[in-house]
């Protein structure tokens, strides 16, 4: 399971943008949770599973309208990223693969205020 730390970092690092999948291969990579492309991805997969289940962050795309979500359940999306991070065979690049944004749950979380399931 991904660590407090991490999904702390990570919603930190939404609160100011959306976040891409490479922010989240570089949180895990700079954390050593895994020296290969496939142990980064899984640990990477951990993370986002957790912030979506725990409604800190939500998945979608970005386009030049903005960040639309994408209309599926925790499970179907980390699917979707799953298979898409597999077809890359590598780590992922700036906008691919899929995005992140906080919801107010993971705003009030990357400042430090309590927050409850």
């Amino acid at each position: 399971m991904a660590s407090k730390r991490m999904i702390r970092e990570l919603t930190e690092l939404g609160r100011c943008d959306w976040v891409t999948a490479a922010d989240v291969a570089w949180l895990v990579r700079r954390a050593g949770d895994g020296s290969g492309v496939d142990e980064i991805r899984l640990h990477s997969l951990d993370l986002i599973d957790t912030v979506l289940r725990s409604g800190l962050m939500r998945v979608g795309d970005v386009t030049d309208g903005g960040f639309f979500p994408w209309r599926a359940t925790a499970e179907q999306a980390l699917r979707r990223v799953d298979e898409s991070w597999r077809e890359l065979g590598r780590l992922p690049d700036l906008g691919e693969v899929c995005w992140l944004e906080n919801t107010a749950k993971g705003d009030d979380l990357s400042m430090g205020l309590d927050v409850r399931d």
